[in-house]
């Protein structure tokens, strides 16, 4: 097959490919140059061919030392250059993606040289036979000939054409953008390596909605987007959801958790206009004011999720301080030790329950084993035992849930000593009217984009 043909089916076989790696050739020229470079590059041992009078001397040695169609057209050469190339990229860029186009690029040109009356011999040197697509013979192309070799391009150049949007998008996203469904939403959420932006399209009513967001939640239930005003959350119950298209941004949707612990009014309101919130919980030692949603709320504690434009106030009323009165404020690592060892047991006893299903069923195929009569049967039974038996049972450590409770324990110590030194403060003062400084303890996670 000619070069202009290499190039351009190799463009339209990596991009295919690639698409299913979530690599878009079109991306940079880098990834274009590499697709056409690995497309081009087993022609090497030809001194004729593009890529060969380029780098004559290397093309007249593996010419006369191997012939054309031979090392470079195999599998060893393929997987070879392509070790080479990643080791090298690695090395320098910390990635191999330009390395991952180059070897679908060099695929390209053997799958393409394979469609041809010669074939090529992908195990050389081991075996030294030809392998085509398709195994007629009439079927494939002949090398060289103008009428195979224009349909050829015509072919690639309308399937270029048509699938950019596939290679830009990837196959996966693409299959999802295609159903424009909650469920490929969430699916292409979930799988996602980068954050999404959805264009939707919503009916409430007879009113039909379109807007656009930063999915920060997918699933069948509902959908949450982060847009310029706000949290928009689109569920069943409030909308008919028509179509929803996601597409990559190239930015990572991060969560960040963060405590924070008898702050003041002024430093709250910071910190809640500081970024996004996913969800947010405050405990005061007083009543407070808060305004959401052009309402405002009095509370002493109270939890937010999805929330925007939220703020803090004091209330006018003074209040009466007693000793037992006293507000006593958990460290907030206690909570999140506390999490840790649910999932941890929780770890524990799907271990337990992995090792229980594999001694039931190795009883189970040992019971059938004695009494098996027919000897091929009773062989597969027997492998299927040894293939259990080499299964590794999953180890179960206890001591890092012993060594978070004994951390729970000296935090608690930590906390009720703290607790009592304020007891005794007050105990003066057991009866005074006043208004103590407003302090707020919690925790926030933060949504962010980088």
């Amino acid at each position: 097959m000619t070069a202009p043909n290499h190039i351009i089916g190799g463009i339209v076989i990596t991009g295919l490919f690639g698409s299913f790696l979530n690599l878009n050739i079109l991306a940079s020229p880098i990834f274009i140059a590499s697709t056409i470079f690995g497309s081009l590059i087993p022609d090497i041992d030809y001194t004729k061919s593009t890529i060969g009078k380029v780098f004559r001397p290397i093309s007249k040695y593996l010419n006369r030392r191997f012939g054309h169609r031979t090392i470079t057209h195999s599998l060893l050469a393929m997987f070879g250059s392509f070790l080479l190339f990643a080791i090298i990229e690695s090395t320098f860029f910390g990635r191999t993606t330009t390395s991952k186009i180059y070897l679908l690029g060099y695929f390209s040109h053997l799958v393409l040289d394979m469609m041809t009356v010669q074939g090529v011999p992908l195990f050389y040197p081991f075996l030294r036979n030809p392998c085509v697509l398709p195994g007629n013979p009439n079927a494939r192309f002949k090398t060289g000939n103008l009428h195979s070799e224009t349909m050829i391009f015509c072919f690639f150049l309308l399937s270029l054409v048509f699938l950019q949007p596939l290679f830009a998008n990837g196959f996966w996203t693409q299959y999802n953008r295609y159903f424009g469904t909650p469920k490929h939403l969430a699916s292409e959420f979930h799988k996602s390596p980068d954050a999404l932006n959805v264009k939707y399209t919503v009916k409430r009513g007879t009113e039909i909605i379109k807007g656009e967001g930063i999915c920060i939640s997918a699933s069948d239930a509902g959908i949450v987007l982060l847009e310029e005003n706000g949290f928009h959350i689109l569920n069943r119950e409030k909308y008919t959801i028509l179509e929803v298209i996601p597409e990559h941004i190239g930015k990572q949707l991060l969560f960040e958790p963060q405590s924070f612990f008898q702050i003041s009014l002024d430093s709250l309101n910071n910190l809640v206009r500081k970024n996004p919130i996913q969800f947010l919980e405050v405990n005061a030692n007083q009543d407070f004011e808060f305004i959401h949603n052009s309402i405002i709320t009095k509370a002493k504690k109270s939890n937010f999720e999805y929330s925007t434009n939220l703020f803090f106030q004091k209330t006018d009323n003074p209040i009466i301080l007693k000793t037992d009165d006293l507000i006593f404020f958990q460290n907030p690592k206690i909570q999140t030790f506390q999490s840790q060892i649910k999932l941890l047991k929780k770890e524990v006893q799907q271990n337990q329950l992995s090792i229980l299903k594999k001694e039931n069923e190795l009883e189970r195929l040992k019971l059938q084993f004695t009494t098996e009569e027919i000897i091929h049967k009773k062989e597969a039974i027997y492998q299927k035992i040894k293939m259990l038996e080499k299964v590794k049972t999953p180890k179960i450590n206890l001591s890092k849930i012993e060594d978070l409770k004994l951390k729970i324990r000296e935090l608690k110590q930590a906390d009720f000593e703290s607790h009592q030194k304020e007891k005794s403060k007050v105990s003066s003062d057991k009866n005074q009217i006043t208004n103590p400084t407003l302090s707020f303890t919690g925790t926030v996670t933060f949504i962010l984009l980088k």
